[in-house]
């Protein structure tokens, strides 16, 4: 596993220490930025050298490289050589991710990545822990329960299709809602504020250290403690 991310962050606790210890993984750690150490081709090498099968990074990084590298060439010197081949999923958190990006290097997984390789966007936040949406690469029972998908052993069959613009369905443990100022649930596709039903996922904070009432006051109160108010807004599509 290769995650750019800080380690002092969510993500960087999760993918670069606790989740490979967990799975028996090897972690790639890098010190340095996407771009300028050396150039924007270093990511691309590194996942050469060590046949890394994710990469968790930003969109802002994967912007920062377009910009200093936007005919791919780097990306294609590695690509051609079958330096990628091992790469399973790019996998996008931290902001949102445009369906530009997610549309470019879905394309570019296809050309020079393992067979069914895919960009996963994904969306949570420190206080969540783990992610609240996204789409699984190959369990989708994990999200569908024993619904369309899972066969009788609870094992997946073809991971959910791509969406650019999206970042997936609700993952385990969190009941995602989109609401109005009032805290009434609107109906799918119309915007209004994300919001989270309780209990949160086990992965989820429960309080912020001695600070109970501002604990309540930031995430609860807005909607008199019926939802926890995420701070972010979107919709819910017709597909959920």
């Amino acid at each position: 596993m290769f995650c750019a991310s800080d380690i002092g962050w969510v993500v960087g606790h999760s993918y670069i220490l606790y989740g490979p210890l967990l799975v028996g993984a090897t972690t790639i750690l890098y010190e340095g930025k996407p771009v300028g150490t050396p150039d924007a081709g270093i990511f691309w090498r590194l996942i050469e050298k060590h046949k890394a099968n994710v990469l968790f990074t930003a969109p802002t990084a994967i912007r920062a490289m377009c910009k200093d590298d936007p005919e791919n060439v780097l990306i294609g010197e590695v690509g051609r050589r079958g330096g990628l081949k091992s790469l399973r999923g790019l996998f996008l958190a931290g902001e949102r991710s445009e369906p530009s990006i997610v549309r470019l290097y879905q394309g570019l997984l296809e050309r020079f990545g393992a067979v069914g390789a895919t960009v996963v966007d994904n969306w949570w936040s420190s206080e969540s822990g783990s992610p609240i949406t996204g789409l699984m690469q190959n369990c989708r029972a994990a999200i569908a329960g024993s619904g369309p998908g899972a066969d009788v052993e609870g094992q997946s069959e073809e991971p959910l299709a791509l969406r650019p613009g999206s970042a997936g369905l609700p993952l385990p443990g969190f009941d995602v809602r989109i609401v109005d100022d009032e805290g009434i649930e609107v109906s799918h596709g119309t915007m209004g504020n994300i919001v989270l039903g309780l209990p949160l996922a086990p992965t989820a904070f429960t309080n912020l250290f001695m600070e109970d009432e501002r604990f309540y006051r930031g995430y609860l109160k807005r909607f008199q403690g019926r939802w926890v108010d995420t701070g972010d807004s979107g919709m819910v599509d017709g597909d959920g």
